[in-house]
């Protein structure tokens, strides 16, 4: 069966001097209990869109920092200059197409100056 998920809308992230151009919420697994961090919408022209993140994606790594909830997102993007190249881990689901399924993808992010 599928496990039901409760999702927690939460302001943009905005830490001083940096900016994704993107807008998460946690999303807790009904089943397991455990939180993920997923992308809900993401800025045309950011740094996450030009990184490739789309709707839905769930952010699990940032460089060696693990992403557990909005918070560790946050705290590692205060510790992160503008300019800065990070890699991003995520997992992304396919429901269309010949790849269905969740797949763990790298991303490579140029952090913004905000």
């Amino acid at each position: 069966g599928t496990a039901a998920a409760t999702a927690e809308a939460a302001p943009p992230i905005a830490p001083p001097g940096v900016t994704l151009g993107v807008e998460i919420c946690e999303v807790q697994n009904g089943r397991t209990g455990e939180v993920h961090v997923t992308v809900v919408s993401v800025v045309p022209g950011g740094a996450a869109y030009m990184a490739g993140l789309r709707r839905g994606d769930v952010l699990t790594r940032w460089d060696e920092h693990p992403i557990r909830c909005r918070d560790d997102l946050v705290k590692v993007l205060r510790q992160t200059a503008a300019g800065a190249i990070a890699v991003l881990q995520i997992v992304r689901s396919a429901v269309h197409g010949p790849r269905q399924g969740t797949s763990v993808e790298y991303l490579r992010l140029s952090v913004r100056g905000a």
